[in-house]
């Protein structure tokens, strides 16, 4: 299942196995105001409503390359689902060290 977020242009996937109800979530996004510099989870709870309602099993939340459309949602994802992995590249961190060190300037 795709969701479509029309403030960043992109998609996040939920895909699963119909018979084991196993899940992984690919590329969530957090919600994002740059005029406010405000986070919401809009986005994450449509996604938790359809795992919810679904009754799946994430086992993985995946980031597929550094965001520069949106800011990612897995840490409040995992957060969610304690059973699940969080993946990525590992320079990813230092894109989202970047990213911390910039937000933290409009704190």
């Amino acid at each position: 299942h795709a969701f479509f977020d029309p403030a960043t242009s992109s998609l996040t996937y939920v895909a699963w196995d119909e018979l084991t109800r196993d899940a992984v979530v690919i590329d969530p996004v957090l919600d994002y105001d740059p005029a406010t510099h405000l986070t919401s989870a809009h986005s994450l709870d449509r996604v938790s409503r359809l795992v919810r309602d679904l009754d799946l099993n994430v086992h993985w939340i995946l980031d597929t390359h550094a965001h520069a459309d949106h800011l990612t949602a897995g840490r409040e994802l995992r957060a969610r689902m304690p059973g699940a992995r969080w993946g990525m590249a590992s320079a990813l961190g230092e894109v989202f060290s970047r990213f911390r060190e910039v937000l933290e300037v409009f704190s």
